[in-house]
């Protein structure tokens, strides 16, 4: 067997029955930021429960709900998994870019100011884009680091960062005064 074994059999089992538990009072929606990424990482692991080939029957089902879970196949609630990276690129994204524009003008709010600083890079070409990574967008927001790439760390981020997100994506940009000149 491989090293590990036992903990991703429990890990396994447990992450199923907590959904389960969950779904039994309520629809439930996963939230990860960068589902893509969470997909392709939770959808290893189970091929690699299954390469264990153990006959375990609680086992086996937590894999087989699991696979369907992420695999939207056959998960009963449409909108089972959100993913916040889409969420960042449809309604944060254009304001960032509108604030970029602003920010030119030295018009910018404190927190506008601080989210173009963060959030506008420039790739290997020298082309400036707007990124949502969550680093960057904690940065923006002066979310504090809780360590990135540790689970819980992520989620607590992640949660941040939505809520953060969400208050200016609902309140949208200042209102100015005049209009910006050529614009």
């Amino acid at each position: 067997g491989r090293d590990g074994y036992n903990t991703r059999k429990q890990n396994i089992i447990d992450f199923s029955e907590f959904l389960k538990n969950l779904e039994a009072k309520k629809p439930i929606v996963l939230i990860a930021h960068n589902m893509v990424y969470d997909k392709k990482a939770m959808l290893r692991e189970l091929e690699i429960a299954e390469e264990d080939k153990i006959e375990d029957g609680a086992y086996l089902q937590a894999i087989t709900y699991l696979r369907d879970v992420f695999e939207d196949k056959g998960y009963k609630k449409p909108k089972g998994l959100f993913d916040t990276v889409q969420l960042f690129k449809q309604a944060l994204k254009p304001i960032i870019a509108e604030i970029v524009k602003i920010k030119n003008y030295a018009m910018e709010t404190d927190l506008e100011g601080q989210l173009a600083k963060y959030m506008e890079l420039i790739n290997d070409k020298g082309n400036k884009y707007v990124s949502v990574s969550l680093g960057p967008i904690t940065q923006g927001f002066k979310i504090p680091d809780e360590g990135w790439h540790d689970a819980l760390a992520d989620v607590i981020m992640t949660a941040d960062v939505f809520q953060a997100a969400r208050d200016v994506v609902e309140g949208g940009l200042d209102p100015l005064d005049e209009p910006i000149q050529g614009e």
